[in-house]
């Protein structure tokens, strides 16, 4: 009997509150590790020590670590799990995106059942002043929504190149995004509308289908408070939904930052 499609996960302790983040490997046939797509725990990365930030309304790790868990409990992961099957069995790379964006919304409905689980919500766009690093696939896809012209060269831009090693990959790619994250000024999303709304909502990348913020309040996330760093942000875990999209849309796709596939972009 052929084993059923799981997402796979590790775990390590880390952060001072010691809160589990889960480590994705991939995604494949292997059943050793837990089923969830989403992890029951929050990923915790407390790096702000600002005295702005200290005074601004943080959850704490025990209310971070419920609301996750409530949220896992509360994903469909059959429905998931036959989506990301879906997306990898497809042939073109249009259908993959479009199956594995299907797959990664399963993770919304999820949180939206948890009341005040998040304070995520439409018209708040601090995540859309962000460096947000997005896979030329994706691109594509992003380009043909919109039908803005894209870069097909983008500055800054890491590809794994044949026969390296994950380690050696992931460390160039770590490094591109601590640049993309020195060298941002709060410059809005190329796609962010005058009314704070996503003008490409139903195509947005990944890295936004995911990004869920578990704290009290918006305010954490708005990088304008006092110089604060996005990475402070007590946020879900959403790992092995962004391995699995690795693994559905090649693992030598070209990652790059969103401003940098459309430069260009005017206001929409």
């Amino acid at each position: 009997m052929k084993p059923a499609f799981r997402l796979s996960r590790s775990w390590r302790t880390t952060g001072p509150c010691s809160s589990k983040i889960g480590t994705t490997t991939g995604i494949g046939p292997a059943a050793d590790c837990a089923t969830t797509a989403v992890s029951p725990h929050a990923q915790m990365s407390l790096s702000s020590t600002s005295s702005v930030s200290d005074m601004l309304p943080r959850v704490d790790a025990d209310t971070a670590l419920r609301r996750a868990e409530a949220i896992g409990a509360c994903r469909d992961e059959a429905l998931a799990d036959r989506l990301y099957r879906r997306a990898l069995s497809s042939r073109s790379e249009a259908q993959r995106v479009v199956w594995m964006y299907r797959a990664m919304d399963t993770v919304g409905p999820a949180v939206a059942s948890v009341e005040g689980a998040s304070p995520c919500r439409a018209g708040c766009s601090h995540c859309c002043h962000i460096p947000v690093l997005i896979t030329a696939a994706e691109a594509r896809a992003l380009a043909r929504a919109s039908g803005a012209p894209l870069e097909r060269s983008p500055a800054g831009g890491v590809q794994r190149e044949p026969g390296e090693s994950e380690e050696s990959f992931f460390q160039r790619l770590d490094a591109q995004r601590q640049e993309a994250a020195a060298n941002n000024r709060g410059e809005p999303c190329p796609f962010l509308g005058q009314d704070g709304l996503c003008g490409v909502y139903e195509a947005r990348p990944s890295a936004c289908r995911l990004y869920f913020s578990l704290e009290n309040s918006p305010e954490p996330c708005d990088t304008g408070q006092g110089g604060r760093r996005v990475e402070s942000v007590v946020r879900l875990d959403t790992l092995a939904d962004a391995a699995a999209g690795a693994v559905i849309l090649g693992r030598h796709q070209l990652v790059a930052e969103i401003r940098s596939f459309f430069p260009k972009r005017g206001p929409t």
